[in-house]
């Protein structure tokens, strides 16, 4: 209360009280605009539109990625009309826990992970191919980056995962990416 009393009473350098906006001071077509912005939710639009099939991922973007290899209950989007993404969750190493995995896939872009700022990073064979590999320790995110011909892929996963489910979930990304595993 103190706080908001001490706000109240400031004043500017030539000692004039400094009035902040309220429903009482503003003229009705500032509070127009407030209640239209507050109304409407002005604001920037939301990049992820939501589709229901893989086809939608060929028509849209003229990307092959079958979720059906992933899992049977993932979300998916287009998002910014460029990445296809497959969003899921598996159960994790504890009771309760879960690991949650997206899969992205983009021909316009090469950086599609959307794992920024201090990454350990690593090249694997894997699967007769090189899969780059981004490690967010205290995070507990990994990430796996793969190209196949002129798709670019990238397979997050946020959790408590083992080594051999992370090999199971790496061969469905690859699966799903139409890359044959050997």
């Amino acid at each position: 209360m103190a706080l908001m009393l001490a706000a109240c009473n400031q004043k500017t350098a030539d000692g004039e009280d400094i009035v902040y906006p309220t429903a009482s001071n503003m003229t009705s077509e500032i509070m127009d605009t407030v209640e239209d912005a507050i109304e409407n939710e002005v604001g920037m639009a939301n990049p992820m539109v939501a589709v229901t099939s893989s086809k939608e991922f060929q028509d849209l973007l003229g990307i092959s990625l079958d979720p059906s290899l992933l899992s049977d209950d993932a979300e998916l989007y287009v998002i910014s009309d460029k990445i296809a993404e497959v969003d899921y969750s598996i159960p994790g190493m504890e009771d309760g826990e879960t690991v949650d995995v997206t899969m992205r896939a983009s021909k316009d872009e090469s950086d599609i992970s959307g794992v920024y700022g201090a990454v350990e990073e690593a090249a694997l064979e894997y699967n007769d191919m090189t899969i780059a590999h981004k490690s967010l320790d205290e995070e507990n995110i990994e990430v796996y980056e793969f190209s196949n011909g002129d798709v670019n892929y990238s397979l997050e996963i946020k959790g408590q995962a083992s080594q051999m489910l992370i090999g199971e979930l790496l061969d469905s990304a690859l699966l799903s990416a139409g890359i044959p595993l050997n």
